[in-house]
């Protein structure tokens, strides 16, 4: 459905209370269901980053409002390692969305880092098997 949206819209923003209630069969405010409301559900989880992935296979950017990020900061860090463009958060909780953002920001950058450095080694050492050995010239 997302390639057919992509078409029309310009971006996209989850609002993470109704997806988690669709996709769990609950409602977050029935006192006989709530604790089975859960954002870091698997099922949850797995929507939001097929939501992401479908948004930038299209080059559309793609938000997030609801309340798991403001409560979880774990979970505003799985936003960003999706590669979420933005998140809402209440006002309360900002300083420690931006903290975790920040925090998840800096690892996928360390990530990165580390991996090109890999990559670079590896590369060297392919290049350094392609070189013909040279023997050296014994005198008699």
């Amino acid at each position: 459905a997302i390639d057919d949206f992509a078409q029309v819209f310009d971006g996209f923003s989850i609002g993470s209370n109704d997806l988690t209630q669709l996709v769990l069969g609950c409602d977050r405010d029935s006192g006989e269901l709530a604790n089975l409301f859960d954002e870091d559900n698997v099922a949850v989880k797995t929507a939001i980053k097929a939501a992401i992935e479908g948004a930038h296979r299209h080059g559309k950017p793609v938000g997030l409002c609801g309340q798991a990020p403001s409560d979880k900061p774990s979970f505003a860090a799985f936003l960003v390692e999706q590669g979420i463009e933005s998140i809402s958060v209440t006002p309360d909780s900002v300083l420690t969305a931006i903290g975790a953002v920040h925090d998840a920001e800096r690892k996928l950058l360390v990530h990165k880092e580390v991996k090109n450095q890999l990559k670079k080694e590896l590369d060297e050492v392919k290049e350094a098997k392609k070189e013909p050995k040279k023997e050296s010239m014994k005198a008699h």
